[in-house]
């Protein structure tokens, strides 16, 4: 393993959506978290994307990338954040930190 070819990753990400219509209305935010073949998915509360980075750095994960999109359809504004993670594959997958807001 010296030389890093043994090492094997898990990966997953997390995704804040919003959604906003021009004349005032609010789509429900939603926060999604993918573990290879496991997704979960939550209602938005205002804390819970801190505290799913925060459990996942407690997890393991290791934050590697992330991407921002904005789009305008029609009278519907939006944008999605994800944040893609890494850690060394074996861990436990939890029941995601969402479970518990």
């Amino acid at each position: 393993m010296a030389d890093g070819r043994d090492v094997r990753w898990e990966h997953c990400s997390l995704e804040h959506r919003t959604s906003n219509t021009k004349g005032g209305g609010h789509r429900e935010t939603t926060v999604l978290v993918y573990y290879g073949t496991h997704s979960f998915t939550e209602g938005f509360d205002p804390r819970a994307w801190a505290q799913a980075v925060g459990q996942l750095g407690e997890d393991g994960w290791e934050m590697v990338s992330s991407t921002a999109t904005y789009n305008v359809d029609g009278d519907e504004v939006g944008g999605t954040t994800i944040l893609y993670f890494k850690r060394r594959a074996g861990a436990e997958i939890q029941q995601p930190m969402l479970a518990n807001l």
